[in-house]
């Protein structure tokens, strides 16, 4: 069975290969199939986001399809960047900038509570859209750690791992992921289906 991810991001591609390595299913971006699309992100939560994206590529295809929406939310900073998270490292030109902001703004900051959320939404497999929300609980660091993963996992110390994302490896990642919790929803749901 195939699935489709929407996305032109080829690490999130990337990691969602990894995680649906054992299931059956292949794992194609939107380059492979010659799909190419925008969506304009106009929702309010990371669910409206992920169903937009979703929902805007499987006008194009009766493959399975996946989109998620996902970001950092930083307590202090009244969740900054959140739903932004992604828009923000593009107006400060790249992550390794945000990063540094982020620290900077971070700098006399006591409560540096934070969690990473993604959800992901499933089309062409019911007539509905299927939601899965995974969550990663942690603190902002006081400096980057670590050249693993990308976007802001440098800045992200992980309480389950007990280490900075970008410190893990793939699968050590994948483990305690927001993306990783949500997938492995996503994976129960389908084999609960009979699908894979």
């Amino acid at each position: 069975m195939k699935i489709i991810v929407a996305t032109n991001n080829h690490h999130k591609v990337s990691e969602f290969r990894a995680l649906l390595a054992n299931t059956g299913l292949e794992v194609f971006s939107m380059q492979d199939v010659g799909i190419k699309a925008t969506t304009n992100e106009t929702g309010l939560t990371y669910e409206e986001n992920a169903a937009l994206k979703a929902e805007a590529i499987r006008k194009y295809t009766d493959e399975l399809v996946i989109a998620d929406d996902s970001g950092l939310e930083i307590e202090a900073l009244e969740n900054f960047p959140g739903l932004n998270s992604a828009r923000y490292a593009n107006q400060m030109g790249g992550n390794k900038n945000a990063n540094r902001a982020i620290i900077d703004q971070m700098k006399n900051v006591t409560n540096r509570r934070a969690k990473f959320v993604a959800v992901i939404a499933l089309c062409n497999f019911k007539s509905e859209t299927l939601l899965f929300r995974g969550e990663s609980l942690g603190q902002i660091s006081q400096a980057e750690e670590g050249t693993c993963g990308f976007g802001y996992d440098p800045i992200f110390f992980s309480n389950e791992a007990q280490k900075s994302f970008a410190l893990l490896d793939g699968s050590q990642k994948n483990r305690f992921s927001h993306r990783g919790k949500a997938v492995a929803k996503l994976i129960k749901f389908l084999i609960a289906e009979n699908a894979i």
